[in-house]
Parts: structure tokens; C-alpha cells; sequence
């Protein structure tokens, strides 16, 4: 969706809302979140994007993913 936030208002405002657990991983000039052990979140360009629900994707293929869009 369209978002005129940073990755540090959609940490403030997102991520970390809740006590959320999260890690932060950087690539290709993104800063990607992942939270809740399967989630992950980032944003690029004016556009949110997110990745939920249970899978068996690693962290490593979130991010891959995240840093092709």
C-alpha cells in the first residue's frame, strides 16, 4: 500500500508498537523488519510492503524477497 513513511516511522510506528520482537536486516538500501518469527515488513519508494502469515520461508529468503521488489 502507499505510505509516506521511513523505515524509522514504520519501526516507531509499526514494528515496535505492542513489544513486538524484531530483527533488522539491510539490503540492496532497504531496511527490512521481520517480527513474530515469520512476518516481515519494509518499505521502498512511497509503497509499504509486507510478507505475513505462518510459512516456512528463513529470514534469509524474507529478505531476498524483500530486496527483489
Amino acid at each position: 500500500q502507499t505510505s509516506s513513511w521511513s523505515s524509522d516511522s514504520l519501526l516507531n510506528n509499526y514494528v515496535a508498537v505492542g513489544g513486538k520482537e524484531y530483527q533488522t536486516y539491510q539490503d540492496r538500501g532497504r531496511t527490512i523488519y521481520i517480527y513474530d518469527g515469520s512476518s516481515a515488513t519494509w518499505v521502498n519508494g512511497g509503497i509499504w510492503y509486507q510478507i505475513e502469515g505462518k510459512s516456512d520461508l528463513s529470514s534469509d529468503q524474507r529478505v531476498r524477497i524483500a530486496a527483489s521488489l
